[in-house]
């Protein structure tokens, strides 16, 4: 396996933690 493939496959969910912190800061 290949790391560019790994950050690749990592990507979305670092993505959807940084979208989550977003919306919980908002709420706040």
């Amino acid at each position: 396996m290949h790391p560019k493939r790994a950050i690749t496959a990592f990507y979305p969910f670092r993505w959807l933690s940084y979208s989550l912190f977003i919306v919980s800061a908002c709420w706040l």
